[in-house]
């Protein structure tokens, strides 16, 4: 599908600010509207990363949980992507994507500020705990699919790469940042002093949000007759569709399938090779595992140069080899002592999580590019459900893997499972090309 097969894109890419919301201003550039979406998602996910450290320290400190329950009080916050995502997805294309963001950051902060008045009085529970962390959960999902299909809206689809390649930055710089602003609020002020924080965030991110402008697909006007609706269950399924039978679509999101079931295998091993393999001290463990979003930040500002220098479709294969390179990396150390062991993790995690990010950006480039904009939602909660639920799958695996054969022989593993990432690309003649069509 050409890049201008997606309805109701101009060709300026100005939008068009009459959808029948209310409160966003016409005649932003496009620059002055990527940054106002960019000042909006970066609040709201640095107030989600405290929010998400924050909860588990009110588990521990507050209600004395041990690790099962905040294992579970983290599980609640990300079981809506399993349980939420399709059907979310399938009816997000009938509702104002603007007004629904701005909506849920005001909802987060309320549940955030709830949580916070329960814990000053003195009468906050594990239930009230785990119900907070699962509509945090919704919302997240919610959000995260309005943000993505919200943004070819505001965005000239030339300058979409760039864009993304910002955003993945920033997500890098806000991922690393956020657990220790967490953590530092949390000493100063209290795990529940911390959750103020987040909550103001929320309500800064509603506030960017709503200086956005607001648009209709091209050709409906406000107040016309709505199309048809498609039941639920047949939403989900066109959107299930549109994937599975894409000569893009489909191997790319196999390939990063693999990469996050990988992803979810190394929750799991990390932490038992740095402390039991390499012995180092626990410090040092934390510094190492934080190199990922070293990691992401890098593979977020070359990505966009990959793909000029190399094109889109070799982009695509490049960085899960990279990722292959780097799986490889990691345990290579092993058996040469603490230093080098801890020097192989250092790079093979930053390779590993450059690749990774690479091949992210550039395929939700293409996604945002060439999906039709009614399925565009559906399109992105469908390559969310099934290459995000590799994740457990791998953590479980992994465990399992690790108990049967020793970590190391298990990160070994890995990175002949890596191998599956660029395979899965290689078979597919859409990727044998320099550009993805």
């Amino acid at each position: 599908m050409s890049q201008n097969g997606r309805p109701g894109l101009q060709v300026n890419g100005t939008a068009n600010p009459t959808d029948g919301e209310r409160g966003g201003p016409a005649g932003l550039g496009s620059a002055q509207r990527f940054w106002r979406y960019w000042t909006s998602r970066t609040a709201g996910s640095l107030a989600a990363s405290v929010t998400s450290v924050s909860l588990s320290l009110l588990a521990v400190v507050q209600l004395q949980a041990d690790a099962s329950l905040v294992g579970v009080v983290a599980a609640a916050q990300d079981a809506a992507w399993l349980l939420l995502s399709l059907p979310i997805g399938a009816v997000l294309h009938r509702l104002p994507l603007r007004a629904l963001q701005i909506a849920v950051d005001l909802a987060r902060g309320g549940i955030v500020l709830a949580l916070v008045a329960a814990a000053v009085g003195g009468v906050l529970g594990l239930p009230q705990l785990l119900l907070s962390a699962a509509l945090l959960g919704v919302a997240a999902v919610i959000f995260d699919l309005a943000n993505q299909s919200y943004l070819p809206r505001i965005v000239p689809a030339e300058e979409l790469q760039r864009r993304n390649s910002t955003i993945s930055a920033t997500d890098a710089v806000t991922t690393m940042g956020g657990g220790g602003l967490a953590g530092f609020l949390a000493q100063a002020v209290g795990a529940a002093g911390a959750l103020v924080v987040s909550a103001v965030g929320s309500v800064v991110s509603a506030l960017a949000m709503r200086s956005l402008p607001t648009r209709r697909l091209q050709g409906t006007a406000a107040g016309a007759e709505a199309a048809p609706r498609e039941p639920m269950l047949a939403a989900i399924a066109t959107g299930w569709r549109y994937v599975m039978g894409h000569q893009v679509l489909r191997p790319a999101t196999l390939s990063v399938t693999v990469l996050n079931f990988l992803c979810g295998a190394q929750l799991t091993l990390f932490p038992l090779f740095l402390v039991r393999e390499l012995s180092l001290p626990v410090g040092w463990v934390g510094l190492l595992l934080a190199s990922d979003g070293v990691g992401s930040l890098i593979g977020a500002v070359l990505a966009t140069r990959v793909a000029a220098r190399w094109g889109t479709a070799r982009a695509c294969v490049i960085a899960p080899c990279v990722v292959v390179v780097g799986a490889a990396v990691i345990p290579l150390g092993a058996a040469h002592g603490a230093a080098i062991g801890a020097a192989c993790f250092l790079a093979g995690n930053v390779l590993f999580a450059g690749g990774v990010v690479i091949i992210s950006i550039v395929t939700r480039t293409y996604r945002m590019r060439t999906t039709p904009e009614e399925l565009l939602p559906r399109v992105i909660s469908t390559v969310r459900f099934v290459s995000w639920g590799g994740i457990p799958i791998g953590s479980l695996l992994a465990g399992v893997a690790a108990s049967a054969w020793g970590t190391t022989t298990a990160l070994w593993a890995c990175a002949a499972i890596a191998l599956g990432g660029p395979a899965l690309l290689l078979a597919a003649r859409s990727f044998r090309v320099r550009e993805l069509a």
